[in-house]
């Protein structure tokens, strides 16, 4: 059950992942999650398991894409999880030590946010 801390999420990729839960805060739209991470690369795959770990520890609800696919698949994966933002890895990113953060459900362009500064900037975002 995807609203219970814990619950295990079958992805849309077709593998399935730990879904944290997290607060009504880090909830949008009634049990979807914050973010959805997409990633393409075998660094980026590590990376954005990190991440989401990260994020999950401090109680937002991340779900991390388990299935292959380009970046366009799991773009409508992750809009199809109703998640309020995608959490986009690749090379560059990982070269940079950032992650885009693309909002799915209102106005607004991708930003490159620091790994570190992240789990802050998502919270803030959660709280909106």
């Amino acid at each position: 059950m995807p609203g219970r801390p814990g619950a295990a999420v079958a992805t849309a990729g077709g593998g399935e992942d730990r879904d944290a839960g997290g607060g009504g805060a880090a909830r949008a739209g009634g049990g979807a999650p914050l973010a959805y991470v997409v990633h393409a690369g075998e660094a980026a795959a590590a990376l954005a398991r990190r991440v989401a770990e990260s994020l999950r520890d401090r109680g937002l609800a991340v779900v991390l894409h388990a299935g292959g696919g380009g970046f366009k698949s799991q773009m409508k994966k992750a809009d199809a999880s109703r998640a309020r933002f995608a959490l986009v890895i690749g090379d560059d990113e990982v070269a940079r030590g950032a992650v885009g953060v693309k909002p799915l459900r209102e106005p607004g362009e991708q930003e490159s946010v620091a790994i570190d500064a992240l789990p802050a900037r998502l919270a803030a975002k959660a709280d909106e």
